[in-house]
């Protein structure tokens, strides 16, 4: 999938140390010899208020919506869809982590699409290696309230790598491949393994001040 990361600082007027994270994800699935599962998914646009960290802690909350631009209609739900989103993270010179909690029910769409209201748990670890480079672990729990039977869980495991390629001082971007296993698949979709890369655009905080 393409992952953009964006810390903004405007046009919010915010106290001194909050902060505004945004992230945007589009997936791109493409499934060897289905053409049905081939293409892009629906978009996931989060928005997330965090609080000045205490002791490299913080948390926040914010919203978790999702766009139905897919191509196919395997590969999304066709529905507007949004809901509440609450996180803790830890971070520090090596290490990150992050735990979320989301939950998103469909606000409108054609009729006779099936709704949306999906739990999702998530996590995130990484460490670095030095040299602009880090490895880590994600993993992932969704719970498909309108769903049936084994369709009802999808819950991935990645194990990535990646590295930070800095091009000048307001400028850089995360280039990282990663290795997914699909414990529980949520249909057919989802492969059992999958590989991807990410693709991560960072700026400087207060970049957009300028």
């Amino acid at each position: 999938g393409l992952v953009n990361d964006v810390t903004l600082t405007k046009p919010f007027a915010l106290p001194q140390s909050w902060a505004i994270i945004t992230n945007t994800i589009l997936p791109t699935t493409m499934i060897q010899n289905s053409a049905e599962y081939r293409g892009l998914g629906d978009a996931n646009i989060a928005a997330v208020l965090v609080a000045p960290p205490r002791d490299n802690v913080f948390v926040g909350a914010g919203v978790d919506t999702f766009l139905p631009s897919a191509t196919r209609a395997g590969l999304g739900a066709r529905n507007w869809a949004a809901g509440p989103l609450v996180g803790v993270g830890y971070q520090d010179d090596v290490i990150s982590a992050y735990l979320g909690l989301s939950q998103r029910w469909t606000l409108g769409g054609p009729a006779g699409q099936t709704r949306t209201s999906l739990t999702a748990l998530r996590s995130q670890f990484s460490a670095g290696l030095g040299d602009g480079w880090s490895a880590g672990v994600n993993g992932q729990a969704d719970y498909d309230w309108e769903g049936t039977g084994r369709a009802r869980w999808t819950v991935p495991v990645s194990l990535t790598l990646s590295r930070v390629l800095t091009f000048s001082d307001n400028r850089a971007l995360q280039i990282g491949g990663l290795i997914t296993h699909n414990a529980k698949t949520g249909g057919p979709q989802r492969a059992v393994w999958e590989f991807g890369l990410n693709l991560t655009f960072v700026v400087p905080r207060g970049y957009f001040l300028r």
